[in-house]
């Protein structure tokens, strides 16, 4: 438990061993923070971490939502679109979003910027990812004042 003034935070504590020295030591991080990276005691070395939403983001591909049926977005549209869900990131993270819902909002702004990719004739459907995703209830739980191009 870390107390700070008229604050106390939750802990846990990580056993991580180095890659690069093969020592291991224990990092004590609040509850709230998904650190990604360390650095070894030891040696200095940079250790990454294993978390959830890197997992998740490095096992995605906006190339899934790839559609013949699809037509691309205009530029105007598709710049409104990433700042919309640029938007709805930033109130995610004020708010305190849960990381399932974090993922999909990421997942997202993934396939808004390569919208205007194009594979052999066909386009990411954004419209699809936005309802596989669940973003209009993202918009909706956290109140964005922007609304998502895509809505229905």
């Amino acid at each position: 438990m870390i107390k700070m003034k008229n604050f106390v935070f939750e802990t846990k504590q990580m056993r991580i061993e180095c890659p690069k020295c093969k020592k291991t030591y224990i990092r004590v991080i609040p509850e709230y923070d998904d650190a990604v990276y360390s650095m070894c005691p030891h040696c200095t070395n940079i250790v990454a971490l294993p978390n959830k939403v890197n997992d998740a983001m490095e096992s995605f591909s906006p190339d899934v939502y790839l559609s013949k049926d699809c037509k691309p977005i205009k530029k105007s549209d598709r710049a409104t679109e990433v700042e919309n869900v640029s938007e709805l990131i930033r109130q995610m993270a004020i708010k305190g979003s849960q990381q399932d819902e974090m993922i999909n909002a990421v997942k997202y702004s993934m396939v808004c910027i390569d919208s205007d990719k194009s594979v052999n004739g066909a386009y990411i459907d954004v419209k699809k990812a936005y309802d596989d995703l669940h973003i209009s209830q993202l918009f909706k739980k956290y109140a964005v004042r922007t609304r998502s191009l895509m809505r229905s």
